[in-house]
């Protein structure tokens, strides 16, 4: 069963649901995964067609390409475990100590050294921002004057946040972000949220009356530099960085009652990976 979720479509004032799910095909299941080493990989699952993972794009000069993983290649088994004959979340537990994995290159088989290690999934909503990719830099009004606000908060995992007065779920939010700020801000996190009012003058108001335990910018607008930046499709919208200021996932909507736990779930999968984690993105 997926998790229902809302988002307000920029320019309409109607609610759109958002499902996610990790767990049970459905009829026609289908999703990208980003590893690591510099490769997208896709799998196809039905409920009556066994799963399929296939190498869609190896980076050139990454490590994947070095390791011998060419576009084309099909995984067949992770150690000795066949891929075809499991659900997606058992292939990615197979890949933490699968010691090869056997793929088919046309008519040839090879044993290639693992191309990845599930030490965390994130999994994300299909998005112009692809994951691995560098975060778009926040232009604001530092202490030190005019700046990139992810400068300012470099080797930490970062939870850009893009909201208006003007959105409901965006305002159910807003108590959620400054919860997971106070939670995990020792170690290492850190909220960024971008407001997108046109008219700064309500969120002025709203923020002297709610004082904020994270860093806000005012951008002015969804015609800014920085919503225009991050792609804004929909709000809210909640875009993790990792460390290495590395997109780790996107999130469209909102999810409810089942919104902080899943932004909890994905926070403590990038504070505790020593490796970026494998990234999961529905079609």
């Amino acid at each position: 069963m997926g998790r229902a979720g809302l988002t307000i479509p920029v320019g309409f004032g109607l609610l759109a649901a958002v499902a996610t799910a990790l767990g049970a095909p459905a009829d026609d299941e289908s999703c990208t995964l980003s590893v690591p080493l510099g490769a997208t990989l896709e799998w196809k699952r039905g409920a009556e067609r066994p799963g399929q993972l296939k190498v869609k794009k190896v980076e050139s000069g990454s490590q994947a390409a070095g390791l011998g993983y060419r576009a084309g290649d099909e995984v067949l088994s992770i150690g000795d475990d066949a891929v075809s004959d499991k659900e997606l979340r058992a292939v990615l537990d197979l890949s933490r100590a699968g010691g090869s994995f056997r793929t088919r290159r046309k008519q040839e088989e090879l044993l290639l050294p693992p191309l990845f290690r599930a030490s965390g999934v994130l999994e994300s909503n299909e998005h112009g921002l692809k994951p691995g990719d560098r975060a778009p830099s926040v232009p604001a009004f530092l202490r030190d004057g005019l700046g990139d606000a992810l400068d300012s908060v470099r080797g930490r995992v970062v939870l850009v946040n893009l909201w208006a007065t003007w959105c409901g779920p965006c305002m159910a939010e807003m108590p959620i972000l400054g919860r997971l700020q106070a939670k995990y801000g020792e170690r290492g996190f850190t909220v960024l949220a971008l407001n997108v009012d046109d008219d700064t003058s309500r969120a002025k108001s709203y923020l002297a009356d709610n004082p904020p335990r994270f860093m806000v910018v005012l951008t002015g607008g969804m015609a800014s530099r920085q919503a225009g930046s991050y792609r804004v499709e929909g709000i809210p919208l909640n875009v993790l960085v990792d460390r290495n200021r590395r997109l780790a996932q996107v999130r469209v909507g909102y999810a409810g009652e089942h919104h902080e736990s899943l932004l909890s779930a994905a926070i403590e999968t990038l504070l505790g990976a020593d490796d970026p984690p494998v990234l999961v993105v529905r079609k």
